[in-house]
């Protein structure tokens, strides 16, 4: 790693940081803070590998966030902190992080944002997070590791820690930093996996039917304590896409990114994914996107052209929403070298009445080692991880509401058999500060 990359990792975060509205002291603060205690059991809260034990648990979760507003100005910073104590065969697990987006309208037709973040937990704590998401700046970005083009799961099941390529100034999307992403391999060892992120995005309009995107990204991750099986990584990334609309219901477009990983011990790897993009609204409340292109990919052990694809089915209504993403493409992981990775996510949500509502998600994703392989990784097997929850909340007061979650975990392909992961929570969760 040379300094120059180091200075420039370090120096993209602190823009990013520092990068929020000018003149933020003139601006519309809005602090809010969510305050999540609750408890509940696991039958294998680490998904440890051999026999499981489980044990019943109480977590605390703690969300602060601040959101700047103006007439062309925008910002957030939030943060995270969750802890869970085990009463029975388990050490404390404790996880934290912040994120910083910033986003401004240079006139009409152009804006420009940037992003920061930073996360810290155990890889695959048994949905530890799951009352604790984290607002990242509006990105399509790689969700679950993969490399460019829609992410996996850009509502539930994306991962900070990763490559986070293609930003585009769209709403904030909601990521779940307790995804495991490409790392499936490390679950079961309790590995901490410490992640940093920064980049800048933007978009032009040149006309009222065609627009520019670009972006630029670096990132991030180690693996303290890990005896050197985790190979720590830094990431650059680039990327620009182009859209036109055919008509008040679709559009076409073309988007390439390009990644470089660079391993603390093995090769760098380099991955170009050029794509063609197309939306249409299906109906008043059905919306499809897709992505299809190629990947090249050069690992430093062998190259090789992969096809690559995603998509998105959503619905949204009065009173619920749902959400259909599937996605095939290369991933990098903690072993090193590239792998392909599927995924498949469904995300629903349901206003039963008033003051009721019920939520549910599930994905699978499997890696597999279709492209090549590194050293690093001997297993030689294709792995798999799933995982679902149920919640209904129902609102006790104007900011204070009950939940209780169902979570089911499995892993595959680990080399060692490994019990699922079964468990509740309840809790009570409490919001201060925000929009009046």
């Amino acid at each position: 790693m040379t300094m120059v990359r180091k200075h420039l990792l370090i120096g993209a975060v602190a823009t990013a940081a520092c990068a929020l509205p000018s003149a933020v002291a003139a601006q519309n603060l809005v602090p809010s803070a969510t305050v999540t205690v609750g408890g509940g059991y696991s039958s294998n809260p680490f998904l440890g590998r051999g026999d499981s034990k489980g044990s019943a648990n109480a977590q605390v979760t703690v969300t602060p966030r601040l959101d700047i507003i103006d007439d062309t100005d925008s910002g957030v910073i939030s943060g995270f902190y969750n802890r869970t104590e085990y009463f029975n065969g388990y050490d404390a697990n404790d996880g934290y992080g912040v994120n910083v987006s910033a986003n401004h309208a240079i006139n009409t037709r152009t804006s420009v944002g940037v992003f920061a973040g930073y996360d810290s937990q155990i890889l695959g704590a048994g949905g530890a997070f799951s009352n604790a998401p984290v607002i990242l700046p509006g990105t399509i970005g790689t969700g679950a590791g993969g490399i460019g083009g829609v992410g996996t799961d850009p509502v539930t099941g994306g991962t900070t820690g990763a490559v986070p390529v293609v930003p585009v100034p769209t709403n904030p999307v909601i990521i779940d930093p307790g995804v495991i992403g490409g790392d499936i391999g490390l679950i079961g060892l309790r590995q901490r996996r410490n992640s940093l992120n920064a980049g800048i995005f933007g978009s032009f309009r040149p006309s009222e039917v065609s627009s520019w995107n670009f972006g630029a990204n670096v990132s991030r991750n180690s693996y303290p304590d890990s005896s050197g099986l985790a190979i720590s990584s830094r990431s650059y990334g680039v990327n620009t896409g182009y859209t036109r609309s055919l008509s008040e219901r679709s559009s076409v477009g073309l988007q390439v990114s390009g990644t470089v990983v660079d391993y603390a011990r093995v090769p760098s790897s380099r991955f170009v994914n050029p794509q063609v993009t197309y939306s249409r609204l299906l109906a008043e409340r059905w919306s499809l996107n897709l992505a299809v292109g190629v990947s090249y990919v050069d690992d430093g052990f062998s190259s090789n052209v992969t096809p690559s694809a995603n998509g998105s089915l959503c619905r949204s209504s009065e009173r619920g929403n749902f959400c259909l993403l599937v996605a095939r493409q290369p991933s990098v992981s903690a072993f090193g070298g590239a792998r392909n990775q599927t995924s498949v996510s469904a995300n629903y949500s349901y206003r039963l009445a008033e003051r009721t509502s019920l939520s549910a998600n599930a994905s699978y994703q499997r890696v597999s080692n279709g492209i090549s392989v590194s050293p690093a990784d001997t297993s030689g097997r294709d792995q798999g991880y799933i995982n679902a929850s149920a919640t209904v909340n129902q609102q006790l007061a104007r900011r204070l509401s009950a939940f209780a979650t169902a979570l089911y975990r499995d892993v595959n392909g680990l080399g060692v058999p490994t019990s699922a992961d079964l468990g509740g929570r309840i809790g009570l969760a409490l919001t201060v500060g925000g929009r009046q």
